[in-house]
């Protein structure tokens, strides 16, 4: 759990502040993670990451589209999000049956986490000019926590299905 913990802050430093540069590294990370599951937990990770991924580069994309996110460094001219930014959605739902885990019980801590920690991340991305608003701070940031309190619910309802499914096909 801590090396999933660790790994995950790294990558996130890294990506946000050297961008696509990271990015063979935060592959290396989630290399790592994968090696030192069992089988079952491969798949359920690769499965998990696909989903959870997918799901956030296109909502993400979906935020560029509506102008509350600018990238200087977009190869894709604001049509998704950058390749580093895919690369963090895949590290960050490598840590939802990890070291996030812990919330998959907590409906209530998923929201707080969503509405709290998920939009001081991206503030902090905006410090440190990985991001630029569209719009105001306190807007962004207010959309950002409905949008991640919902996307935290979600995620851990992919995880539950994923791993319930994983069960019943054992059994």
């Amino acid at each position: 759990m801590w090396f999933n913990f660790i790994g995950f802050q790294i990558s996130w430093l890294g990506l946000v502040l050297w961008g696509n540069l990271f990015i063979p590294i935060a592959l290396l990370w989630l290399t790592i993670h994968f090696i030192r599951l069992s089988v079952v937990q491969r798949r359920q990770d690769a499965q998990v990451i696909f989903l959870v991924a997918l799901l956030g580069i296109c909502f993400d994309s979906a935020l560029i589209w509506i102008g509350v996110f600018e990238f200087n460094d977009n190869i894709f001219n604001s049509v998704f999000i950058p390749m580093w930014l895919m690369v963090l959605w895949c590290c960050f739902a490598a840590t939802l049956t990890h070291s996030l885990s812990f919330l998959a019980n907590l409906p209530f801590l998923q929201i707080a986490c969503g509405a709290i920690v998920a939009p001081l991340s991206y503030y902090a991305g905006y410090q440190l000019s990985a991001v630029n608003f569209g719009y105001s701070i306190s807007f962004t940031l207010g959309i950002l926590a409905i949008y991640w309190s919902v996307l935290m619910l979600i995620f851990f309802q992919i995880v539950l299905f994923i791993l319930t499914k994983e069960q019943t096909n054992v059994t």
